[in-house]
């Protein structure tokens, strides 16, 4: 799916010339002034200017013409050179196309360099400001450390005055050699106390490992008892069986004659009734197919008459360019409008837009009526484009803009780019194209259930192409639009100028959404749909109209069926129907009789076959042997089952013997580890007895005390704070610096982008000059050649021969006869473009000339589209 953005033309159709030579363009005359113009500017050189001056007119013959136009033949390009231009022409478009490539990668470079020195910007703004905080931190635990320095001497002043008045040293140094003592005996004792709980604690857990196993061993006990239980009770069931098997086999010996006797006469019966129910299916199989026979004949009948008085092929083949043909003389119809079928006939038709593609996709399915059954020029196709109006009218009144009315010419247009198969050279304001759209629209106009099923994740169903060209294309539309607010207000071809990106990704719904817009048509085709938007309102026509327009030609074209024959002819199909269905109701029944009396054959059949079989007797005795083996293996599962169960009322005693020797050892531990923290016990009271001691010498205020501990925390706490408050600092300036840094790097970064973005636009410049310049150098040669081979071929007349002209080429040949004036076809070639050929004037002025005295005039020149 492509949008593009391109200008509405007027075109017109020249009128075609009589006379071959009249092919040729005003790019193939340049190309054989480009090639004369040398001999001719030779031969005019000494008496150009005086010529100018002193003569009004410079007249020649027809024979001097026909002179003129054989010397430029003789210079006719050569194949060599074509190919040349040609292989120029490809390498360039090549070099256009990397060229763009390059572009476009720099302009993404240069965005995301752009992006990387707003970033870079942004976080040395950050690290700035975290500079600064960094620094007031520093101060202020400068101005904090300083303060707790002055609290600490203060301090220890006081301190250092009242201890002078405490305890001796030596009485001091006693009593706390034996405090520490007792702290050493009591730290000695708290090893041992733990080594004696670590005791207690494994011991704990060997226990509760021995009662586990108990635990495990007697449920191994208890399974194997189960299990025990579980063979004896399979031996049971296997003894059970054999008992069973034997009564079976026994009476199956006694029963096998009666029951072939009883079986061989229910046989016999179903084989009766079986042959009935066949005769009475087969008389009611035939009775359906008579009555379907009955169906198809009515069928046909009302198929005829609904055919009604038959397709117009003639009609039909002709397409969409029939349908613009019947407009052109609609009495209904105004002249403008007219103008408006005939413009629209014309493009479709008469391709009076010069496509190149035209003969190849367009002009033999219009010459031959060979129209796929979907193809966009079809009658098809104009009844699937009527269905898409609603649709863009739909999204116009949702976004509270006009409705667009049916331009016939944009029509055309997009019926040829949709056979095209996507965007061409042609096309009108606004064009949106989506392909594999090969059908009837069958969805909603209402953009509001579009945006529904968006929402719930369905693109594809029956609101597309809508979906995706408006719904999708709204949301990424309205998500750029914060990215670029310049956007607000503008329309889709301000868009297409200013913000390409954009249009490229929201293109078809800002086409769609074109406030300046009053008219559009549709192209449906197997290769896609286009939608053609216009802002002429000249000669359109109203939904309403068109619509009734294109149903009452359809209708035409297609046939009309006689209402009173179709009535009576459904009546008749629908009493064989229903009689149809009667008698297959009664050949259902007839079937199902059939296929009950069938099973019940196979039924006795099957019983019959087993009363005469002895396999029966001999899987029973088979039966009967494998019960008695089965029985055996169970016997010994059961021996099996005993020895397991003392194996475990073994292990679950030795279990039980392992229990009472870790709760004894248990036992044990707790007792030693009771003793050691008893003694544990006694060591803390010592060491108290020695705290106590030790406190009762008289020290220094314990207030003064506490208040220089108070002192000497707070002043390491501020030493620490300030030594973290220039860490910090430092760290901040590190971050600083890389910041800036890295914003140097990211704006030099940007500066390269920039300069090699630039370089790539100015490359691209010149690719894209350097391939137009080849291309149109290559068309030109290519059309001289074609141009000045058909200048050589002899004319013939109007009635295939080369004597006896006829009189409208004899009025022709006549006029041609006069003198040419060199300076009306100076003027003529002067209005001729040849910026892409650089050919000379003089040169074109000979051709000119010689072309006039032929009879050709300079109405062959045609400007040069842009």
């Amino acid at each position: 799916m492509t949008s593009r953005r391109v200008s509405h033309h007027s075109h017109q159709q020249s009128k075609p010339d009589i006379r071959k030579a009249a092919t040729m363009t005003a790019a193939g005359i340049a190309a054989f002034a480009t090639l004369t113009a040398p001999n001719i500017a030779m031969a005019n050189e000494s008496g150009t200017q005086e010529s100018q001056s002193n003569s009004s007119t410079q007249l020649i013959t027809k024979e001097q013409a026909m002179q003129n136009l054989q010397a430029v033949a003789q210079v006719a390009p050569s194949d060599e050179r074509i190919a040349e231009a040609k292989s120029q022409a490809d390498s360039d478009a090549k070099a256009q196309a990397e060229a763009q490539d390059a572009a476009d990668q720099a302009q993404e470079n240069k965005d995301t360099a752009q992006k990387e020195v707003n970033q870079a910007q942004q976080d040395k703004a950050s690290t700035a400001q975290g500079l600064q905080d960094a620094q007031a931190g520093v101060d202020a635990a400068k101005t904090s450390q300083d303060a707790a320095q002055a609290d600490k001497d203060a301090a220890q002043q006081a301190y250092d005055e009242a201890t002078e008045k405490a305890g001796t040293a030596d009485q001091i140094a006693q009593a706390q050699t034996k405090a520490n003592e007792a702290q050493g005996n009591v730290n000695d004792q708290q090893a041992e106390a733990g080594k004696a709980t670590a005791v207690e604690k494994q011991v704990e857990s060997d226990k509760a490992t021995a009662d586990q196993a108990v635990t495990d061993a007697q449920s191994q006990a208890n399974k194997a008892a189960a299990d025990k239980k579980l063979q004896e009770d399979i031996k049971a069931e296997a003894d059970k069986k054999v008992a069973e098997a034997q009564q079976k086999y026994d009476e199956a010996k006694v029963q096998g004659d009666a029951a072939k006797e009883q079986a061989a006469q229910e046989l016999a019966d179903a084989k009766t009734a079986q042959v009935t129910a066949q005769a009475d299916y087969a008389t009611k199989e035939q009775a359906v197919q008579a009555g379907q026979k009955s169906i198809d004949e009515a069928k046909a009948a009302l198929d005829e008459a609904k055919a009604g008085s038959g397709v117009d092929v003639d009609a039909m083949n002709k397409g969409i360019g029939g349908f613009f043909e019947s407009l052109i003389n609609d009495p209904t119809l105004n002249d403008a409008q007219k103008q408006q079928a005939q413009l629209a006939y014309d493009v479709l038709v008469n391709n009076s837009l010069n496509v190149p593609w035209y003969d190849s996709e367009v002009s033999g399915w219009l010459n031959k009526g060979e129209y796929g059954e979907d193809s966009a020029p079809s009658i098809a196709g104009l009844k699937n484009g009527l269905t898409y109006i609603d649709a863009v009218n739909g999204l116009r009144t949702a976004n509270n803009l006009n409705t667009l009315d049916i331009n016939l010419y944009a029509m055309a247009i997009a019926i040829l780019n949709s056979q095209h198969g996507g965007h061409s050279e042609i096309g009108a304001d606004a064009e949106n194209w989506a392909g594999l759209i090969t059908h009837a629209y069958n969805g909603t106009a209402d953009p509001d259930e579009w945006e529904s099923a968006y929402a719930a994740g369905q693109l594809y169903g029956k609101d597309w192409p809508f979906i995706g060209w408006y719904t999708q294309e709204k949301h990424i539309f309205e998500e750029m639009l914060k990215e670029h607010p310049g956007m607000d207000g503008m329309d889709a071809f301000q868009i297409f100028q200013t913000y390409p990106d954009v249009y490229k990704k929201a293109g078809h719904y800002l086409n769609f959404i074109m406030p300046s817009l009053k008219s559009m048509g549709f192209g449906i085709g197997e290769d896609g749909a286009v939608w053609d938007g216009s802002t002429s309102a000249t000669g359109t026509l109203t939904q309403e109209q068109f619509r009734n327009l294109v149903n009452a030609y359809v209708a035409m074209v297609e046939g009309a069926p006689d209402p009173a024959t179709v009535a009576q002819a459904r009546k008749v199909y629908d009493d064989a129907v229903a009689n149809q269905t009667q008698l297959q109701a009664e050949a259902d029944a007839a079937q199902k009789a059939l296929d009950d009396a069938q099973s019940k054959l196979d039924a006795a059949q099957k019983k019959y076959d087993a009363a005469n079989d002895q396999t029966t007797i001999e899987k029973l005795k088979q039966e009967l042997d494998d019960a008695k083996a089965n029985a055996d293996t169970a016997a010994q599962n059961v021996k099996s089952a005993d020895d397991a169960v003392a194996d475990a009322a073994q292990k679950l005693q030795a279990a039980q013997q392992a229990q009472v020797d870790a709760a004894a050892k248990l036992v044990l531990a707790q007792d030693a580890s009771k003793e050691a923290n008893a003694t544990l016990d006694r060591l803390q009271k010592e060491l108290k007895s020695a705290q106590d001691e030790l406190a009762a010498i008289p020290v220094a205020d314990p207030v003064l005390k506490a208040k220089l501990d108070d002192a000497v925390s707070k002043l390491a706490a501020a030493q620490d704070a300030y030594a973290r408050a220039l860490a910090a600092l430092d760290a901040a300036q590190n971050a600083d610096t890389s910041a800036a840094e890295k914003l140097q790097a990211k704006l030099a970064a940007l500066q390269d982008a920039n300069a090699k973005f630039a370089d790539a636009e100015a490359a691209l410049a010149t690719a894209s000059a350097a391939a137009t310049h080849s291309k149109a150098v290559y068309d030109a040669l290519i059309r001289l050649k074609i141009e000045i081979d058909a200048a050589n071929q002899p004319e013939k007349t109007a009635d295939g021969g080369n004597d006896g002209p006829a009189s409208e080429n004899t009025a022709s040949v006549d006029k041609a006869e006069a003198p040419v004036s060199v300076q009306a076809a100076s003027k003529a070639a002067k209005k001729v473009e040849l910026a892409t050929t650089g050919a000379a004037v003089d040169g074109i002025v000979m051709v000119m000339v010689s072309l006039t005295a032929l009879g050709l005039g300079t109405s062959l020149l045609k400007k040069r589209p842009k």
